[in-house]
């Protein structure tokens, strides 16, 4: 059995393009920002919950980060969705994070620092001394350094060479690159089953339906 994939790292570092890249395949259930193990629903939760009847019991307080999402891959079987591999995508990269999904395949999306501090610190309400901030962003990535099972894409991978980023990402989660994973920006949106279909993230997120070419 597969173990639950989980994408980690900070907004605008492609961490959904990642989730695209992943569901590209078609059995494979990357969530967006849903965090099954969260008892109390996220937007994306609750989007989930409405399009997917008697999901209720998907989210809530589990035992275990991995038990949450095993019992998803289950709750798809017994309605006709065979997926090997499930996860979410949650943007993050704080300590705290690293150890609840410690027991996942961690996908951490980074970007150059400097870079990502002039896109970001506005919204962090950091941009009047940032030194904290950085000093937190650089600490997520010593953390996906030393994370026993965890994979660093580098969001200019995108740019520069995205067939290596698919072809990286997918041996990572042990998995076989479908042909329409190359061009995975084609297949976002348009998924066959309730629960990719019912997160609808790409509607705010229009640059990961257009193939990676310049820096956002």
């Amino acid at each position: 059995m597969h173990k639950p994939v989980v994408i980690l790292g900070g907004p605008n570092t492609g961490t959904s393009s990642l989730v695209g890249m992943l569901n590209a395949h078609p059995e494979v259930l990357i969530l967006y920002e849903t965090d099954l193990n969260c008892l109390l629903p996220t937007k994306y939760a609750k989007r989930l919950l409405s399009d997917v009847h008697d999901a209720r019991e998907l989210v809530r307080s589990h035992q275990s980060a991995p038990q949450a999402y095993l019992n998803l891959l289950r709750h798809a079987k017994d309605r006709g969705f065979e997926f090997k591999i499930c996860g979410d995508k949650i943007p993050r990269f704080d300590q705290d994070t690293f150890l609840r999904f410690h027991d996942f395949k961690i996908i951490y999306s980074y970007r150059n620092p400097s870079e990502w501090m002039a896109k970001i610190a506005v919204s962090y309400l950091a941009h009047g001394d940032v030194r904290a901030l950085l000093i937190e962003y650089l600490g997520g990535l010593l953390c996906a350094k030393a994370a026993k099972d965890c994979l660093v894409v580098k969001f200019e991978d995108f740019l520069v060479n995205n067939k290596r980023v698919v072809s990286d990402v997918f041996e990572f989660v042990g998995l076989a690159v479908p042909d329409v994973a190359w061009r995975w920006w084609e297949t976002v949106g348009r998924y066959s089953d309730p629960y990719r279909s019912s997160q609808k993230w790409w509607l705010s997120h229009g640059s990961s339906l257009v193939e990676p070419r310049r820096n956002d």
